[in-house]
């Protein structure tokens, strides 16, 4: 196992299972191999946990918690106890392509403390082809990470960003002080406080859910710049 290049992704839970499978699935088929899955799981009681021991992988840790409806807990636990350098979030009802962590991992990572790239939107069942604003947030116009997020909301899905763990150290990992539709945004701007070595990559790398029970639908998105295609 390379640890310089490994990568933890961590996967926060409640009553997942209608997701789950595909959601784990798609790491499991990824291309690029250095990798655990550290699974959050917020006192699921329905079949999430059977359904992830199914799958018989020693990639695969659980953790159980007590959140209390703040997912900061869940993302923090399993920031502790990552062993990879580098953290990538997945939430439970979205899921990557199969080449993902390999883009990813094969840019100049020692150049880059924060990486993120576009989605795919599925809704109603639909697979909606959508790009974010990429023009808007290059360095060419915005040279910092600061003022990217600060002119241009939060461009960034949680599902989409990889960071390495020592700068989420550094930042006191995720406060648990934010409100939840605005906590990937505070971190994100936290985090380019102390660091501007971010890339974006302008291609779809994975997929985002939305459906009515998920949190982020609650406020549409609405800090993320879309054009719907």
């Amino acid at each position: 196992m390379d640890k310089e290049n490994l990568v933890s992704i961590i996967v926060p839970t409640f009553n997942s299972e209608k997701f789950i499978v595909q959601c784990i699935k798609s790491v499991l088929d990824q291309t690029y191999d250095n990798y655990e899955i550290l699974i959050i799981d917020n006192n699921s009681i329905d079949g999430t946990i059977d359904l992830v021991r199914s799958f018989n992988s020693n990639k695969i840790k659980i953790f159980s918690v007590i959140n209390n409806g703040n997912v900061a807990i869940s993302r923090n636990l399993g920031i502790d106890n990552a062993k990879g350098n580098w953290i990538a979030f997945l939430d439970s009802d979205d899921y990557w392509y199969r080449d993902k962590l390999f883009k990813l991992m094969n840019q100049r990572v020692e150049d880059f403390d924060l990486m993120f790239h576009n989605m795919d939107i599925l809704k109603d069942y639909k697979l909606k082809r959508q790009k974010l604003r990429f023009t808007r947030i290059s360095k060419k116009k915005y040279p910092s990470l600061m003022e990217t997020l600060l002119e241009e909301g939060n461009p960034m899905f949680n599902s989409a960003v990889i960071v390495r763990k020592s700068i989420l150290n550094k930042i006191g990992n995720i406060s648990l002080d934010t409100v939840s539709h605005s906590m990937d945004y505070h971190t994100w701007l936290t985090i380019s406080k102390i660091s501007n070595r971010f890339h974006a990559i302008d291609e779809r790398l994975g997929v985002y859910r939305i459906h009515q029970y998920n949190l982020s639908n609650q406020v549409h998105q609405s800090h993320i710049y879309l054009d719907i295609l």
